[in-house]
């Protein structure tokens, strides 16, 4: 019989305990060359032996669906973010995509004793997914795999897959522009990276010189890039930007001084000198580089 009283303790122990997925935007790129063409109408039919090929795409990190049947997991491709750019033509995948169909980048792992990607519309095994040309029997599909060694991956985790995959530790490969049973094109794989976009950098306003503190310093900063031949500019001009107007001048530094030394000057605007926060105004400044702690 359950004791009632354990149930707060239970939840809060599941709440803990269960890892928190972590969403983030993925871009895949996997690049090589072509070996052969067999195709003879439509734009595939114009791609040379030895063009350069890239096939990109993006998805979501926690979009995802498990094989039930083998250690896989499909990752969805985000719609109209795939291209297969060859040196003469680009394709896309078939749209509409066949109902009831979702295109996946699959990652094996420990499958067995092997690693891998693939493309396909299986979580389950390498089936391609269908591209923007029609051929003989149907669309033609783009049909991608590598395998790699049994400890290349620590997870089905795309988050634990990042970085660039080559020959090294290649088992078996596959890339073909399939038309039915047919492999009506060859590629030969070079390489492929899996990355994540750089998040919107966040920095506190006003400190100009990125050392963590809002002081004078950040004033004679400014002043000496600005005026001070081989003085170093800032690495954050968002940071710098004390007066949040758009631009960088001198404005900044008197706005800075200000708000130290003048009673009831403002402080620099949002996110302000001292939390740490994404830029809320739209303008033509960046931010490269804000180390200071954030």
């Amino acid at each position: 019989m359950t004791d009632l009283r354990m149930l707060p303790v239970l939840m809060l122990c599941f709440v803990v305990g269960s890892p928190a997925l972590r969403g983030e935007t993925v871009f895949v790129v996997a690049t090589g060359e072509v070996e052969f063409n067999g195709i003879a109408p439509g734009a595939l039919g114009g791609v040379g032996v030895g063009e350069s090929v890239a096939m990109t795409f993006e998805l979501e990190s926690d979009d995802f669906v498990d094989s039930a049947g083998f250690p896989t997991r499909g990752y969805a491709m985000s719609p109209g973010s795939f291209s297969l750019a060859f040196d003469s033509t680009v394709m896309e995948l078939q749209d509409p995509f066949p109902a009831g169909q979702t295109p996946y980048f699959v990652i094996r792992n420990d499958d067995p004793a092997v690693d891998g990607f693939f493309v396909s519309t299986s979580v389950d095994f390498p089936a391609g997914v269908p591209i923007s040309q029609i051929g003989v029997f149907g669309p033609f599909v783009n049909n991608y795999s590598v395998t790699y060694g049994g400890t290349t991956l620590s997870s089905l985790d795309i988050l634990d897959a990042l970085g660039t995959y080559d020959f090294s530790g290649l088992t078996v490969f596959n890339w073909t522009i399939d038309d039915g049973p047919f492999n009506a094109m060859g590629l030969v794989i070079e390489e492929l990276t899996i990355s994540v976009a750089p998040g919107d950098p966040v920095f506190r306003r006003g400190d100009a010189n990125a050392d963590g503190l809002f002081d004078i310093s950040d004033a004679v900063y400014t002043l000496a890039a600005l005026f001070t031949a081989g003085a170093p500019s800032p690495s954050c001009a968002d940071s710098a930007d004390s007066n949040d107007d758009g631009s960088y001048d001198i404005s900044d530094a008197i706005h800075t001084l200000a708000a130290l030394f003048t009673a009831g000057s403002p402080s620099p605007p949002d996110p302000g000198p001292t939390d740490c926060d994404l830029d809320p105004t739209a303008d033509g400044l960046d931010c490269a580089l804000y180390d200071a702690g954030c």
